[in-house]
């Protein structure tokens, strides 16, 4: 079908963001690349831009909206940072290769305007996600960083790659890359604060999958990451062994044969005033493991948000989780993710998530579905088809328990 489509894209393909950028009623989509081949093109592959043509087609787009350079691309959010009702375009790119902020500009054209508006970006971007995490009305971008949790690191963890910087003397308008993790708040001015030391959210790990949502219902997002990596590929021993290899096949058998980077997965209460703390263990959500994707969802129409995530290379190729409720009188003080056990009814599921539908004050759901579509693209909510068993169509499943 893909051909059909005229979307058979035969590249490093990442991943695909769906958006109706020209806000002519029928989504587009972005895809991004990465590395195909080292030799030829070091610094990544070009992106894609494509048009839905309205009928059942698309056609490529990129050169002629503007959309330029190489990368090692590992997310696009389409983000309307200047808040003119036109969905912008934020790529992150791992490495050296400086990430993108495509600016709408409304003609189905885009300019890179990412040093005009950002203080500093990531050296190796990750996964991002977006919110209003200051409950300010504006919706706040979060870019990850490689995973640099220095105070769990020892000294040959990455050696010479631990504090990389990319700052161009001759231009500071040019904004610098730092390995760390970058928030950048929504000023409503067109350009952006940079919060992620101050938030305590500038060092996850080698997190991929980075997502905000309120865990707890006080109104607040919270954020939860997933992380680890398929090999510790700058681990400097590591590298010193793949030097020594002979042939470039003993190298890729050196990386093969070590051992998969094992992380555990974080979750952050949001504490207001730009604080959050470390609260994984106490959710729930410190697992072990390689996860490159997440999705939160109402799996089973309680009102309460489950979460779904990947395993790499895991015993089992999937999870099956079950929930336990505690008694009413003894459940802990805040809710608290427990494994996910098919459908309950809920008496108020027929207003949830629905345009109109009662929220707290600073509720995700109704500010960005109601500022633009676009804002929601990239986040599967996990319905399974029907006659599906959730357990068959996800690696581990959690469900939020309720007071």
């Amino acid at each position: 079908m893909a051909h059909a489509y005229g979307l058979d894209v035969k590249d490093a393909s990442v991943m695909a963001a769906f958006c109706d950028y020209d806000r002519d009623g029928w989504l587009d989509v972005f895809i991004v690349t990465n590395i195909l081949d080292a030799m030829d093109h070091p610094k990544g592959q070009r992106n894609y831009l494509f048009h839905n043509n309205r009928n059942g087609t698309f056609t490529n787009v990129t050169e002629r909206a503007g959309i330029a350079g190489e990368g090692q691309g590992h997310s696009a959010t389409w983000w309307d940072f200047d808040n003119d009702g036109w969905p912008d375009l934020y790529v992150g790119s791992d490495f050296a290769p400086p990430d993108k902020l495509y600016r709408n500009n409304r003609d189905g054209t885009f300019t890179d305007v990412l040093n005009e508006v950002v203080p500093h970006t990531p050296y190796s971007s990750m996964g991002a996600d977006l919110g209003d995490v200051n409950n300010d009305g504006l919706i706040d971008f979060l870019i990850t960083e490689h995973g640099r949790n220095h105070a769990r690191e020892g000294p040959a963890r990455h050696g010479r790659f631990a504090r990389r910087t990319q700052e161009n003397v001759r231009n500071p308008q040019i904004a610098p890359q730092y390995e760390r993790s970058a928030l950048l708040l929504n000023t409503g001015t067109g350009h952006c604060l940079e919060a992620a030391f101050l938030t305590g959210l500038a060092a996850t790990d080698w997190t991929w999958s980075p997502r905000f949502e309120d865990l707890d219902n006080d109104g607040r997002l919270d954020l939860f990451v997933t992380n680890g990596m398929y090999r510790e590929a700058t681990n400097i021993d590591l590298l010193s062994r793949q030097m020594s290899a002979e042939t470039p096949a003993a190298r890729r058998r050196v990386m093969r044969d070590s051992p998969v980077m094992v992380e555990s997965h974080l979750a952050y209460r949001n504490l207001g005033n730009l604080a959050f703390e470390n609260v994984s263990a106490d959710w729930g959500l410190n697992q072990k493991g390689v996860s490159f994707g997440s999705a939160f969802g109402d799996l089973d129409g309680d009102g309460n948000l489950d979460l779904v995530y990947s395993n790499y290379q895991k015993a089992s190729p999937f999870s099956a989780m079950t929930v336990t409720r505690p008694p009413r009188d003894r459940r802990p003080a805040r809710d608290r993710l427990q494994p996910f056990r098919g459908r309950r009814h809920h008496p108020d599921r027929k207003c949830l998530g629905r345009p109109g539908a009662p929220t707290r004050p600073g509720a995700r759901s109704s500010l960005e579905q109601r500022a633009d579509p676009a804002l929601r693209v990239g986040r599967r909510h996990a319905h399974p088809p029907s006659g599906c068993n959730v357990a068959q169509r996800a690696d581990a499943v959690f469900h939020q328990s309720g007071r």
